[in-house]
């Protein structure tokens, strides 16, 4: 059965037979129905197009106003995120800067609560000179200049203070406060209510060899020290510089003629612990790992000194008691003599030994002679081995 097309297929079909069937008897007619047709289906194309590019804008459209709608959405998203932002490091930084204040303000209140006492209007035993002449009498303040204690001498109300720093070296040493200005003068406590006053000819460190001023400051009228007295107490404090005390020498610390290097990092001392004819332990550092270096008998025995060896590089050789040389060899002891490529150090319980070793090049050139020496024997003796076991 025949499908109903529609009213386009009815008129087509009318024109078609129409055509068809006056062609025979007039062309003009045939001619007007062919424009007919060929107008139709352009007008049915320009239709079909048109069609579909309004389908096809409407869904731009709609595609970029999606588009616009989610920029909008992250872009107040964003927005709202660097409102937040900033205010977060701004607390942050107010925080820090906060903390910092107060721990800067808490170091500065305790400095100033330790040395308070000095504060306060002083009395001389001898007068001295002043923008308004000669005084009896000064004002001193303590304060606190990048975190340190300071003092500030006001001789007049038109003088321009005097700044006193504080001389930790000297203080610890001496176990008293010290306070130096930049001329070499010193302020030295006595006692809580006494300062002496001194400009030594040469530093304290050294002997004392007199003085080019001195001077007593009280907080009473009545003072504790006279001038002689006071030069007396600086001398005694001289000498207990240039003499100190014998330190206390520890057995298993050794200090280096020259930084040990371990893992990229100098140290001044090492640790060793000495099984004797076993092991030694070695450590840099306390958090350092532990090196351990094997007692070599043979080795030993041929050069008359206790030798250890850690790989196949580093020995440790004992130089006299209580000094060790570490040696760093390019190769084993005794494969070869000393040479140019190998290295030493000088471990002594006693520092004073080991700053002269640093600064004696003599001394240095005896040490190389010497290992020069022990490993030529040592060569020497594994040759000969070696020969008597070929034969």
């Amino acid at each position: 059965m025949k499908e109903d097309g529609g009213f386009y297929d009815d008129i087509m079909s009318y024109f078609t037979i129409g055509c068809y069937f006056n062609t025979q008897n007039s062309r003009e007619f045939s001619r007007r129905c062919s424009f007919i047709i060929s107008f139709l289906f352009i007008s049915v194309f320009v239709i079909w197009i048109d069609l579909a590019y309004s389908a096809d804008v409407k869904l731009t459209s709609d595609n970029q106003s999606d588009a616009e709608d989610h920029h909008k959405t992250e872009h107040i998203i964003k927005s709202n995120v660097k409102k937040v932002q900033p205010d977060l490091v701004s607390n942050k930084v107010i925080l820090n800067s906060t903390l910092n204040a107060t721990t800067k303000n808490s170091s500065k209140k305790l400095i100033n609560e330790k040395y308070k006492h000095l504060n306060g209007v002083y009395f001389m035993q001898k007068s001295e000179r002043s923008a308004l002449g000669r005084i009896r009498k000064f004002t001193l303040n303590s304060i606190v200049k990048n975190n340190q204690p300071e003092l500030q001498m006001l001789l007049c109300d038109i003088c321009r203070p005097q700044i006193y720093t504080f001389d930790a070296f000297l203080t610890e040493k001496l176990e008293r406060n010290v306070f130096k200005h930049f001329t070499g003068m010193m302020l030295v406590a006595f006692d809580e209510l006494t300062l002496v006053a001194a400009l030594p000819n040469e530093s304290m460190e050294k002997a004392w060899a007199g003085q080019s001023f001195i001077n007593v400051y009280s907080k009473q009228k009545s003072f504790s020290l006279t001038i002689e007295q006071a030069e007396q107490f600086v001398e005694t404090l001289s000498k207990t510089l240039s003499n100190p005390k014998k330190e206390l020498l520890d057995p298993e610390k050794f200090y280096t003629a020259i930084p040990h290097k371990y893992k990229k990092k100098n140290y001044t001392s090492v640790r060793l612990i000495v099984d004797e004819k076993r092991s030694i332990t070695m450590q840099s550092c306390d958090l350092c790992k532990k090196e351990v270096f094997e007692y070599l008998s043979e080795e030993s025995s041929v050069i008359g000194k206790a030798l250890y060896k850690n790989g196949t590089k580093h020995y440790l050789l004992e130089s006299e008691p209580n000094v060790w040389l570490w040696l760093q060899l390019s190769i084993a002891f005794g494969k070869d003599i000393w040479g140019p490529t190998d290295a030493f150090n000088v471990f002594a319980v006693n520092s004073d030994h080991t700053k002269q070793i640093k600064k004696s090049a003599e001394k240095q050139l005896l040490i190389k002679q010497k290992l020069h020496r022990y490993t030529s024997l040592v060569q020497s003796y594994f040759e000969k081995k070696f020969a008597e076991s070929e034969q």
